[in-house]
């Protein structure tokens, strides 16, 4: 997401509200919810996510990337599988 280098805490609560709003297929899936910043606002859009979100949902909140269009980040999970072949 781009954006505001620094947000007030109404506008992050905003930010937060139309994440979860607009992640609700994501939600209902229980998968995780991956947000990548490009500013530096991970921390706080972060706290403002959980704050809004159930005890058990996932959240991982990244700053400090950028992509361009057709891009593509992996997020994947270590396995113990992985980890016999290391």
């Amino acid at each position: 997401m781009g954006g505001s280098k620094s947000l007030g805490f109404d506008d992050m609560q905003v930010m937060a509200e139309d994440i979860v709003k607009g992640m609700e297929g994501i939600r209902k899936n229980r998968l995780p919810l991956i947000v990548l910043l490009d500013n530096d606002l991970a921390k706080a859009l972060g706290h403002s996510l959980k704050g809004q979100l159930l005890p058990d949902e996932p959240v991982i909140c990244i700053d400090s990337v950028t992509v361009d269009n057709g891009d593509y980040i992996d997020v994947g999970r270590l396995s113990l599988v992985d980890r016999w072949f290391r």
